[in-house]
This record gives structure tokens, sequence and C-alpha cells, in this order.
């Protein structure tokens, strides 16, 4: 998953000792991902934005995954909460 990639790669750095964790929710209608890190907040909005059509991708580091999630999901959040970075991800 992206999403899990992004959180080992960029918020972690690869570093061993940090744990992304994954929350799976299947309700009848949907499925939801919801991955937490405890990297450094980020600019989910200019990710966002460099997703589309990738245009703008070379410009944040970010925007090339999120691509990818957004041809997979129908929905894409991000909150930051207290220390961590959560992405919650949906699927109808």
């Amino acid at each position: 998953m992206e999403a899990v990639n992004n959180a080992v790669e960029y918020a972690h750095h690869h570093n061993r000792e940090k744990v992304a964790k994954v929350r799976v929710r299947i309700p009848p209608d949907h499925i939801r991902f919801i991955v937490v890190d405890s990297g450094e907040p980020f600019d989910f909005k200019a990710a966002i934005a460099a997703s589309v059509g990738l245009k703008n991708a070379h410009k944040v580091e970010l925007g090339r995954g999120f691509s990818t999630i957004r041809a997979l999901v129908d929905q894409v959040k991000y909150e930051r909460k207290g220390e961590t970075n959560q992405i919650t991800l949906v699927k109808y």
C-alpha cells in the first residue's frame, strides 16, 4: 500500500525503531484504512494538488504517491493528531 510506503520512507526515513500502524474497518458498504505514523507534519494539500495529473509532482516529493492512492480509493483524508500523521483511505 502506497500510504504505508510513504510512512516508512518519508515520515520515518526507514528507521526500524519507528512503527507505522494500519487500522482496517470493513462496514457493509466500504473499506477504510487508517495509516498512522509519527513523522513530522507535511503539506497534504500541496501533495494532493501535485498529484492532479502529475503536472507538479516533481515539485512535491509525495505527489506521485498520492496520484497512485487517488486512483485506487474514493476518499483520502489527512489529519494531524497529537504527534502523529493519520491518512484515511476509503473505498466504496
